[in-house]
């Protein structure tokens, strides 16, 4: 193994890379599982992506840990706990493990993929019983075709947040076969008694999308996500029309300069602010249940062009 990472701001990361031997994939998923509910459970903590080999050229599995400080990830690495369990996974493993610092992770990243990304609001009390679930579905999504990689990040503690899971796969087809297949439902059906409320956003660009997606991978009707970047991009405009396009008037700015500058402020704002608070007011009416009654999309409709009329009315006096 490589030497130990040197500290960062904010945070330190682990890189591990390992090696699997031939049909050794099924009881290395499983020893995974239980690594990562033990990694999760420890002092410091803060997140893990996994990502399996992509192609036959680039075999490695790769592990990608962060700690909140370089004394905390040192603790862990010299533990009786985790010198345990590798010692219990020597028979999976071919040749030695490597262990990376830095940014080497990036190499490993890529651009044709589709990510899902789920928030899960845990019941209190059911936290252990979660993380167990949480082990068994990662395991079961890494045997899907097209997965390319995973990331898990339990909330801090005392927070109220929420647990975050996102997994990568090569194509929208292989990530719709695994979010619809029997496997998936049957454990998705378990978790309903440990989590409260879930989350779920697409990533299929290499930037952030605006539309939510439901458990099936289900994506709104365009037209429903038109009207509401409208309704989370008027008011901005506006507002920078008043202010922001007066004060780079007078500095000087040229008006293509200054146009982008709007357009490039609107579209974050939009993408990061609006949008995603929109998307969970509105959620009944973007993805409504499938018992849900028809008049819900005529009634959210209505009340999107309600809020139209009100912030033209409220911007009236002043363009």
């Amino acid at each position: 193994m490589s030497n130990t990472p040197t500290l960062s701001s904010g945070s330190v990361k682990l890189i591990t890379v390992v090696r699997l031997r031939e049909g050794k994939k099924d009881e290395f998923l499983d020893w995974n599982g239980r690594f990562s509910a033990s990694l999760m459970a420890t002092e410091g903590f803060i997140s893990r992506e996994v990502i399996p080999p992509q192609n036959e050229d680039v075999p490695e599995w790769v592990f990608v840990n962060r700690f909140d400080s370089i004394e905390r990830l040192r603790a862990w690495r010299m533990s009786d706990t985790r010198k345990n369990f590798f010692k219990e996974a020597e028979p999976f493993f071919e040749g030695e493990v490597t262990e990376l610092t830095g940014d080497a992770a990036t190499q490993y990243r890529h651009e044709n993929s589709v990510t899902e990304v789920i928030l899960d609001h845990v019941i209190p009390g059911k936290e252990a019983a979660y993380q167990d679930w949480s082990g068994r579905i990662q395991k079961e999504q890494a045997k899907s075709s097209g997965y390319q990689g995973g990331y898990s990040q339990p909330p801090p503690k005392r927070t109220g947040a929420g647990w975050m899971t996102l997994m990568r796969f090569s194509s929208v087809d292989d990530l719709n076969r695994w979010m619809n297949s029997p496997v998936r439902k049957e454990l998705m059906e378990e978790a309903k008694d440990l989590v409260a409320v879930s989350y779920q956003h697409r990533v299929d660009t290499a930037f952030p999308g605006w539309a939510p997606t439901d458990a099936s991978g289900k994506t709104p009707p365009n037209w429903k996500t038109t009207m509401l970047v409208l309704l989370g991009l008027y008011p901005i405009v506006c507002l920078e029309i008043l202010f922001l396009m007066k004060i780079l008037g007078d500095l000087g700015i040229k008006s293509a300069l200054a146009g982008f500058i709007g357009n490039a402020i609107s579209v974050a704002l939009t993408g990061y602010v609006t949008m995603p608070y929109l998307c969970r007011l509105l959620d009944w009416w973007l993805l409504p249940a499938d018992r849900a009654p028809a008049s819900v999309h005529w009634k959210g409709t209505l009340i999107v062009f309600a809020v139209y009329a009100l912030s033209v009315a409220v911007f009236w006096k002043f363009l």
